[in-house]
């Protein structure tokens, strides 16, 4: 941690609930913590990456101080501002940077135009951006690579993304609606494989591949139709979110053929932001 004079201009922040230890100690040690502020109350205020944050710099004139999350050599402490790179690595291994202007440093929440989820105990409480690409006509081998495309870009591991609620199903329904997608079974890929044997081809077993969604709970009835009908010699090995008309429930998440293409209109992209 690097303790600077400024002030905060994020209103949302998480109390620390033992305000008895040192505050810019407990965020260090606080997952997903990016920045500590202890207010003139005595109450320690913590402002997680899940929040765009921006600090403003001060001076000691005002006497306030915030305390960044940076990494720092074990053995010693910068000497100057300039001599640290103002970045820090997260509890699931990425390296996230505070951005500097003049004026401030600021750091955390989703890229322009993602939106950010925050799962339960299940999914490790990672903090999820998602996005809805608008392509057509595309299998679900092609949807997985278009979103990993999107890694060096973003600086971030992209991958078609996994449904951990009901509340991320929902606004993939939304969103596909907004798209045009209203006739039955139209809608968007999503990560998922099926994982049955060969003798019970109709399972309604499948597995995440993106290495962040864990529970399955947005797999269940009524939200999800997985009875992988099996089409000729061909199952339903994917995964999509829909609009399906013909179910009392009108948005659902559905089996489908890994390379159905006609009726697909797009996919959904998400990274890890912690």
């Amino acid at each position: 941690m690097i303790k600077v004079f400024g002030s905060v201009s994020t209103v949302s922040y998480t109390s620390s609930s033992d305000v008895t230890k040192v505050c810019a100690e407990d965020c260090l040690t606080t997952l997903s913590c990016a920045l500590a502020y202890l207010d003139p109350e005595g109450q320690c205020q913590f402002y997680y990456l899940s929040v765009l944050m921006t600090v403003n710099k001060g001076d000691n004139e005002n006497g306030n101080t915030v305390a960044l999350k940076v990494n720092v050599p074990d053995d010693s402490c910068p000497g100057t501002l300039s001599e640290s790179d103002f970045s820090f690595t997260t509890n699931s291994g990425k390296v996230v940077s505070w951005d500097q202007t003049p004026e401030s440093w600021t750091i955390g929440g989703c890229a322009d135009g993602w939106t950010l989820f925050q799962r339960d105990e299940v999914n490790n409480n990672a903090v999820i951006c998602m996005k809805i690409i608008n392509q057509t006509n595309i299998n679900q081998t092609v949807a997985k690579m278009r979103c990993e495309a999107m890694s060096q870009t973003l600086e971030a591991t992209v991958k078609l993304t996994g449904v951990a609620s009901v509340e991320e199903r929902l606004w993939i329904h939304g969103q596909i609606l907004a798209l045009g997608a209203i006739g039955n079974y139209t809608g968007v890929w999503i990560d998922g494989d099926h994982s049955c044997a060969s003798e019970t081809p109709r399972c309604a077993n499948f597995e995440w591949s993106d290495g962040y969604t864990i529970g399955k709970d947005a797999l269940g009835t009524p939200n999800a139709n997985t009875r992988s009908v099996v089409r000729g010699e061909t199952a339903e090995n994917c995964l999509s979110i829909v609009n399906m008309t013909s179910f009392a429930n009108s948005s659902t998440i559905n089996d489908e053929l890994c390379g159905t293409r006609n009726i697909i209109y797009g996919f959904v992209c998400g990274y890890r932001l912690d």
